[in-house]
């Protein structure tokens, strides 16, 4: 379930200077104001204490405000202090611009500075280490949020639409061990190269938010310690929060959560997204987590892709021809194929390979699992019905590609009593947990059949 932060709004009143209407007709003058004042409103509620629905402004928050256009000689930047935290107001008595002139207001939260080039400004958004307290579970939230926005108005009519920056994610721990468990840590894993915590820049006007490409200033990594540690009784659920970055898994990505309890056992829990997704700033993402005992990581994780038993299909059709096949097995983890000609079929011996007949070949994804790296692969196929080569490759583009390592004849296979065994063991080269792919060529002729698929996958410590 997703659904919307409570929004904030900031109207700016201006502190007018006794001028009479008579000169202003004379001159026909501006009248020239010394000082602004803030009103931060949402409803009832507002900002810095965040408890999953709505969050109030703190005695200690500051706003900085970059104003350009209208009359003035150089923009201003002016941090302004909260002076009412129970209504959200803010003044500075610094500002001085012209009543009835048009402005641009640029506004940050927490303050801190905004580029006047590109009005943008560098924050941190979640962090890779969290804290929740269990009196106020979503409390650490609204600190790791910052808020931005941006309004051209008069100072007398300006009003400000605050924007959030961070992804609250609630997660609902499910107990399925069978015992109770007592939980003291819960530990999040995007893929690699995907930013979830750390420095990121947002534009106060267009509201694009880029992570920070400075080593170590962003995390893929999140750990949140529960203060104090919470037991979870069989069958029970408790329920946890997490500021991120915005972030997009790609498709066919994962995030791997990690529940550690006191005795310091693991379990694993993968959410795959076969079509991707997109985790907005703004948005409250929504899932549980079910804890069980087969979930209890392992320093490697075998799965297995069973293709002759056609209740794993995501796609039940007798021919599927596209391009890209998808299909779904167990703990959310997914395979494709992709082939150069007419796709795969099923029957009773496993998956056809149409485009492996006659010496063809095809590209098999091998599924990417957030905190894992691949270690090993068997291609279990039927028998006569085998593969002439075979290829491990970092990328699906075989002309752009790194080829990891390849069986280069029949000779290369193992025969089983069910039919040949492509195998490759002990696989090196493999960088962490990115996404790989498997040519492989057909015989002279038939179609080649896989009955199964078994991936190991090594633990990233």
């Amino acid at each position: 379930m997703t659904a919307k932060f409570i929004r904030t709004f900031i109207v700016l009143s201006s502190v007018v200077l006794n001028l009479s209407c008579e000169k202003q007709q004379e001159y026909n003058e501006q009248s020239t104001l010394k000082g602004l004042t803030i009103k931060a409103t949402a409803d009832a509620s507002s900002r810095t204490t965040f408890d999953g629905e709505s969050s109030k402004w703190s005695i200690d928050d500051k706003l900085n405000i970059y104003i350009s256009g209208g009359g003035i000689s150089a923009p201003q930047t002016k941090i302004f202090t909260i002076t009412n935290a129970e209504q959200g107001i803010f003044t500075n008595d610094e500002v001085e611009i012209t009543s009835d002139t048009e402005y641009k207001f640029h506004a940050i939260y927490p303050a801190t500075n905004i580029d006047s080039e590109t009005q943008s400004a560098s924050v941190e958004i979640g962090a890779a280490s969290q804290t929740q307290n269990d009196t106020a579970p979503a409390a650490h939230i609204a600190a790791l949020d910052p808020l931005y926005g941006c309004a051209t108005a008069t100072p007398e009519a300006v009003s400000i639409n605050m924007n959030h920056t961070a992804v609250a994610l609630k997660l609902d721990l499910q107990n399925d061990t069978g015992n109770n468990i007592t939980i003291k840590k819960l530990l999040v894993t995007a893929p690699t190269g995907v930013a979830i915590a750390g420095t990121h820049t947002v534009n106060t006007e267009t509201g694009t938010i880029t992570p920070s490409n400075e080593n170590g200033a962003t995390s893929r990594t999140i750990e949140l310690t529960l203060n104090p540690a919470v037991t979870i009784a069989n069958e029970g659920k408790h329920t946890v929060w997490i500021a991120t970055a915005p972030f997009t898994i790609e498709q066919g990505g994962s995030l791997l959560f990690t529940a550690i309890d006191t005795s310091g056992n693991e379990y694993d829990v993968i959410r795959s997204f076969v079509n991707g997704h997109q985790f907005k700033s703004g948005s409250i993402s929504s899932t549980t987590l079910n804890i069980t005992e087969q979930a209890t990581s392992k320093q490697n994780k075998d799965v297995t892709l069973n293709f002759i038993t056609t209740g794993n299909f995501d796609n039940q059709a007798t021919d599927m021809n596209n391009t890209v096949n998808k299909l779904i097995y167990q703990d959310g983890v997914y395979i494709s194929f992709i082939n150069t000609t007419k796709g795969c079929y099923t029957n009773n011996n496993g998956l056809a390979l149409n485009s492996m007949k006659n010496g063809g070949e095809a590209t098999i994804t091998i599924p990417q699992l957030s905190g894992y790296k691949i270690r090993g692969v068997i291609f279990n196929n039927l028998k006569d019905n085998y593969v002439t080569k075979a290829e491990l490759y970092n990328s699906n583009d075989k002309n752009n590609a790194c080829q990891i390592q390849n069986k280069g004849n029949q000779g290369d296979f193992s025969p089983n009593l069910t039919g040949m065994q492509v195998r490759f063991d002990n696989i090196v080269g493999i960088q962490n947990d990115s996404q790989y792919f498997f040519k492989i060529y057909g015989g002279a002729s038939g179609n080649y059949i896989i009955c199964s698929i078994v991936i190991t996958y090594q633990r990233i410590k």
